[in-house]
Formats: C-alpha cells, structure tokens, sequence
C-alpha cells in the first residue's frame, strides 16, 4: 500500500487489516498529514488541548479532587495554546535550529551533540526562567483577574522561579 509517494510500513498495513485498530490508525496517520501540511496550526491546537486534558488528569487523578479547578484549567489551557502552540513552536523550530547550524558546521563530527547540548543550555537556562515562567505567570494572573498583571507575574517570579528552575532540572 503506498501512501502519497511513501510506503507503509508492514507494522501499518497490518494495523490497518485490524478491524479494531484500523480507525484509530486513520486518525494517526490523518494527523501525521495534517501535521506535515499545517505544522505551526498543528501544534497550536494540539498544545492547547493536551495541556487542558493533562491539567484535568492532574487535578481528578494525580490530586484526586472531586471538583475541577477551571479558572486554573483555563490558565493552562490558555497558555498551551498561546504559549506553548505558538512561542515554544517557534523557539524549538526555527530559532534554535539557526542558533545551532553554524556549530553543527564548524564541529562536523561531534556538532550534532554539542547543538543539542547547546539547545538544553538555553532553553533550561534562559529560555524557561526568564521567558516561560514570566510569560506563565502574566497568563495566570489575566485569567485569575488580577488587578495590576505585572506586579503579580514580577511577584510570582521572585517567590517560585528557584523552586520551579529546580523541579524542571
């Protein structure tokens, strides 16, 4: 079976004579081609809906809550789809690949580690402290309501970015 100019994998075509597992394998391979055709749209969507659904399993499942906190849900959900959807997107996939390139080249054998590795330092280093936790904090404090948004956002920095900084190294 080919599929547009590729061939499926045996591990497809058999999952696609499975009469249970041949629909949920359309919608894979659906959302491969919508992801390779839309991938800035991709993401956003599927960044907004999976932090929604994984605050929710955070909240009934791993907190065992009875009820759902859903300005706290909207607060992630608002910042999968904006902030993860569509910053991280491009920070992952266009500006760190331009960052990296001229080491990748310099270094021929060893450049592909050192790029990553170069990846993992700023983006653990820069990008989360001083761009990821202020941008989350300003998007909390806008759903919550907060009166003065920047002094909340400054304020929730100071306190937790140690703390968080830790929890994410």
């Amino acid at each position: 079976m080919v599929r547009g100019t590729l061939k499926l994998a045996p591990y497809v075509q058999s999952l696609l004579k499975n009469p249970v597992l041949a629909p949920i394998t359309r919608v894979g391979m659906w959302y491969a081609d919508t992801a390779k055709a839309y991938p800035f749209l991709t993401g956003f969507v599927t960044t907004g809906f999976k932090t929604s659904a994984a605050d929710v399993f955070a909240q009934k499942v791993v907190e065992g809550r009875d009820e759902i906190d859903w300005k706290r849900n909207a607060t992630f959900t608002a910042f999968g789809f904006a902030y993860l959807g569509g910053v991280q997107y491009t920070i992952y996939n266009n500006i760190f690949p331009k960052i990296c390139a001229p080491i990748k080249r310099a270094y021929k054998t060893h450049g592909r580690s050192i790029g990553v590795g170069l990846q993992v330092f700023i983006d653990q280093a820069i990008h989360h402290p001083f761009l990821y936790f202020p941008v989350f904090y300003l998007t909390k404090g806008t759903v919550l309501g907060e009166e003065n948004i920047i002094d909340y956002a400054v304020n929730k920095w100071q306190t937790e970015i140690v703390e968080s900084v830790k929890a994410l190294w």
